[in-house]
C-alpha cells in the first residue's frame, strides 16, 4: 500500500510540473482542466494498471520469486549418471543466505510498515477534516430557506459570506443578489465544477503529505472561477462594468473549499483573463508531447 501512495505521488509531482511547464498560462480553459482532471485520474490507477500490464513479464516474475527467498529447498540436479542432491557445505551457505536476505526483507518490511502507520493517521484526519467541511456545507442547506428553480435550487443563507455553489445547490446571502453574480454560480452549475472539487478533495485523503495535490486544488478552483467569467461576459455584459462587480466582491469570506466563489486571490488573474480573447497557439502540439510522458511512467509501473 505504501509503494502505491509514493507511486501515486511521484505521478502527480511529474504531471505537475508537466502541466507548469507547457500549460498554466495557456487560456485554453477546458483543455487546462481536462488536462489536470485525467492527471490524478491517471495517477490514481497508475499502480493497478502497471500491476496489471506487466504481471506476466520477466521483472514481475523475478519480484514475486524474490518474496519468497526466506524458503529454500535441496538443489536436486537430474543428469544422465543419475540424481545429485547438493553437499550440507552448499546447504548451510544456502540457508546463511536465505537468513541474511530474510532479515534483510524484515527490516524493509518494518520501515514501510512505520511508513504505512503514518500515512495511515494522516489520511483519516484528512479524512475527517473533508466530512467537517461537507458537513457544513449540508448543515447550511438543511437549515436554511430554499427556492426551487429550473435545474437548482437556491440557498438563502443570511450571512454576509458571499456566494458560491455546490452541485446544484447555489448559496446567496438573501434574494437580492446581482443577476451577474447568480449567472457566475450558474455556470459552475452547469459545468459541474463541483464534481471536480470533490474529487481533488478525496484524493487529497490518500496524498495528504503530497504538496502537488493541494496545487492541483486551487489551479483547478482558479480555471472554474474562469469559466465561468466567461461565460457570464459572453451574455453580453459590459466587461467594464463586470470587472467592477468582481473587485466589489473580491472581499468575499471563502466559506468552504469546497465550494466555488469570489476569492480576493484571483482577482488580478480573473480580470487579465477576461481581457484576454487571443486564444493560445500549439496547444495541440504540447498535449501530444504528454503522451511519451504518459507512456514512461506507465512502463515504469510495470
Amino acid at each position: 500500500m505504501a509503494l502505491n501512495i509514493i507511486s501515486i505521488a511521484i505521478a502527480v509531482a511529474i504531471l505537475w510540473i508537466t502541466y507548469r511547464v507547457l500549460f498554466i498560462n495557456s487560456n485554453r480553459l477546458i483543455f487546462n482542466r481536462a488536462f489536470l482532471i485525467i492527471a490524478l485520474g491517471f495517477s490514481l490507477i497508475l499502480p493497478s494498471a502497471g500491476i496489471m500490464i506487466g504481471r506476466n513479464t520477466p521483472q514481475i516474475v523475478s519480484y514475486r520469486q524474490s518474496l519468497f527467498q526466506g524458503i529454500m529447498l535441496d538443489e536436486v540436479v537430474i543428469t544422465a549418471e543419475g540424481v545429485t542432491i547438493s553437499t550440507q557445505s552448499e546447504v548451510k551457505a544456502d540457508n546463511e543466505g536465505a537468513a541474511h536476505v530474510t532479515a534483510q526483507n524484515q527490516r524493509t518490511f518494518d520501515f514501510i510498515g512505520l511508513i504505512s502507520l503514518i500515512w495511515l493517521i494522516g489520511a483519516i484526519g484528512a479524512a475527517l477534516v473533508f466530512l467537517f467541511k461537507l458537513g457544513k456545507i449540508i448543515y447550511i442547506i438543511i437549515r436554511s430557506p430554499k427556492k426551487k428553480m429550473p435545474g437548482y435550487t437556491v440557498v438563502f443563507t443570511g450571512k454576509e459570506h458571499g456566494s458560491y455553489s455546490f452541485f446544484n445547490y447555489a448559496f446567496f446571502p438573501n434574494e437580492n443578489v446581482n443577476e451577474e453574480i447568480v449567472r457566475h454560480e450558474m455556470s459552475h452549475i452547469a459545468h459541474h465544477h463541483s464534481a471536480d472539487i470533490l474529487f481533488v478533495e478525496l484524493m487529497m485523503i490518500l496524498q495528504w503529505f503530497n504538496p502537488f495535490i493541494y496545487l492541483y486544488k486551487r489551479e483547478l478552483q482558479s480555471l472554474h472561477e474562469y469559466m465561468a467569467d466567461r461565460d457570464v461576459v459572453a451574455t453580453g455584459i459590459d466587461k467594464q462594468n463586470y470587472m467592477m462587480l468582481i473587485l466589489q466582491q473580491c472581499t468575499a469570506v471563502d466559506f468552504s473549499n469546497m465550494s466555488n466563489n469570489f476569492s480576493f486571490l484571483l482577482t488580478k488573474k480573473r480580470i487579465k483573463m477576461i481581457t484576454q480573447s487571443k486564444k493560445a497557439k500549439g496547444v495541440v502540439i504540447k498535449a501530444l508531447l504528454t503522451l511519451p510522458l504518459f507512456a514512461l511512467l506507465l512502463f515504469a509501473n510495470c
